[in-house]
């Protein structure tokens, strides 16, 4: 396990119990078995810690849609369960980052993705609606955080995807 590794799994730790408020860098660097100067070899602050973590967690999601998404590049319910289930044990560090953290944030990573996915001409109506698919998706997802997750990815998924599926390209 390499420094980065033990000192995120120390903060998510911590976190799970108090506010990243509270936590001293000492704390942390205790929790996670490295020194101070390792601390800050690697980050700036115990929020960069947060926005590398969750940026790694975007990067993955889209990797792994690009390899699960259809060809047909149309609305596919699969993909919108998908991604409820995928983000849905991170809602802790993605609601402290939406709240806390200023800078690129899920909205914003999610649009580059859509806009990538379907390519639509700037300016044209396909591309209001790409933009408008992922504010509903991060709009219900941030919801559904703040909510406790009580409905399941599936419920999710049909409210987006019923919104959604008579797009094609």
């Amino acid at each position: 396990m390499t420094a980065k590794d033990s000192l995120l799994e120390a903060l998510l730790e911590l976190m799970s119990t108090k506010s990243l408020s509270v936590i001293s860098i000492s704390e942390l660097c205790q929790k996670a078995g490295v020194s101070r100067m390792t601390f800050y070899r690697n980050y700036s602050s115990m929020e960069q810690i947060i926005i590398d973590y969750h940026d790694s967690l975007i990067r993955n999601y889209r990797n792994l849609i690009r390899t699960k998404a259809h060809k047909d590049k149309s609305i596919s319910y699969e993909n919108v369960v998908f991604f409820f289930r995928y983000f849905k044990p991170y809602m802790d560090v993605t609601r402290y980052r939406y709240e806390n953290i200023p800078g690129k944030m899920l909205l914003e990573s999610i649009t580059e993705f859509v806009l990538e996915y379907f390519d639509p001409e700037e300016g044209s109506r396909r591309y209001y609606e790409t933009l408008s698919y992922a504010g509903a998706i991060c709009a219900v997802y941030l919801a559904w955080a703040e909510n406790g997750t009580k409905e399941s990815p599936e419920e999710l998924a049909g409210i987006i995807y019923d919104r959604f599926r008579s797009w094609s390209v």
